[in-house]
């Protein structure tokens, strides 16, 4: 099981979380877990902690890596949305920025140790699905392709003597 902590803030850095909008967040949670998506991944959220007047932390738990963890608050946001559609979006308002509501940092990571499923699988995402990563992401990835592409011809260079 891989668990990201997230902390969520308003995308206008003047922007404030109140009681109520904490609380709008947190059903947003929950409609999220309930999202075909997540079921279909295997992901949910969890609300930990009001961090201070502009920061809630979530935790977000996947049977597998996920590449990207903050991408997944728009799931979050669209179901904040539906829940404040239509007679509380006026609340939303305060949070935008850059067409943004929500933003997300990584606050940390606690990954299971590498099993040779977990292995193979991030070899395969580092070889085959480079296009969906972030472009720091992608870095590391081609950094990693020839860190383990030497590896395999160093093995192969080895085994046909």
């Amino acid at each position: 099981m891989f668990e990201y902590l997230l902390n969520i803030s308003p995308s206008n850095r003047s922007a404030e979380i109140d009681d109520e909008l904490e609380g709008y967040i947190k059903s947003a949670i929950i409609d999220t877990n309930k999202s075909t998506n997540n079921i279909r991944n295997k992901r949910s959220f969890e609300y930990k902690q009001r961090i201070d007047n502009k920061t809630v932390q979530v935790k977000l738990s996947s049977e597998t890596s996920v590449s990207n963890p903050t991408g997944t608050l728009s799931s979050i946001t669209r179901a904040l949305i539906r829940i404040c559609s239509p007679n509380n979006l006026d609340k939303l308002k305060p949070l935008i920025y850059n067409n943004s509501y929500l933003v997300a940092t990584k606050a940390a990571v606690d990954e299971k140790p590498l099993t040779p499923l977990l292995a193979v699988q991030t070899v395969m995402e580092i070889f085959f699905a480079q296009e969906t990563l972030s472009a720091s992401d992608k870095n590391a990835a081609e950094k990693a392709f020839t860190k383990i592409k030497n590896a395999v011809e160093e093995y192969l260079k080895e085994t046909k003597n």
